[in-house]
């Protein structure tokens, strides 16, 4: 799959941008190395922008992100914001978000990057 995926550090913010079709198989180790980062602190919030992806997501993704994110101490008691236009990123990820909710990690969806960048601000 053709995929690129870039991380910065923002007044506080890890953010992610991901272009193109991905497998989360192939995320999963980026944001490894991003929270191996010397800028990364905890308390540290999270940004994933997908609004130039093209992949399609299934429940099963859901599932694997949730487990994915559970199984990091570096997640507990953060923000996350994803950003995405399409309507079947945006609905599973409300129903991550549910999910999520149980492991004390706060992740809220948006379809405007600048509403996500405020709300990750707002303590």
């Amino acid at each position: 799959m053709v995929m690129h995926i870039f991380y910065s550090f923002d007044n506080g913010i890890l953010k992610y941008v991901v272009i193109g079709q991905y497998d989360f198989e192939e995320v999963y180790p980026i944001i490894n190395e991003s929270l191996k980062d010397p800028h990364f602190l905890p308390g540290t919030n999270f940004l994933i922008d997908v609004t130039q992806s093209i992949s399609n997501r299934s429940t099963e993704d859901a599932y694997g992100f949730i487990d994915f994110l559970g199984s990091r101490d570096e997640f507990k008691g953060s923000k996350i914001a994803v950003v995405t236009p399409r309507p079947t990123s945006y609905g599973l990820a409300r129903i991550v978000s549910v999910y999520l909710e149980e492991l004390a990690i706060s992740l809220e969806v948006f379809r405007d990057l600048a509403d996500a960048e405020q709300w990750l601000k707002n303590k």
